[in-house]
């Protein structure tokens, strides 16, 4: 049991790793439901908003 939850662990850790590392590339985001994009779009996928912009990078 304890190998099949280290390997847990570390599959939730890769998955949070993965996913910050994922959301430093996004810089559009949608004004109206906040989905974000790492490339500019007309049109949200998620929503259908055209009011995609650029978020400041930190």
């Amino acid at each position: 049991m304890g190998l099949f939850r280290k390997l847990g662990r570390q599959v939730e850790q890769f998955k949070t790793d993965a996913k910050e590392a994922a959301e430093e590339y996004e810089v559009y985001q949608c004004e109206d439901c906040g989905m974000r994009f790492s490339e500019q779009y007309e049109q949200c996928s998620e929503c259908g908003s055209r009011k995609i912009t650029r978020i400041a990078q930190e």
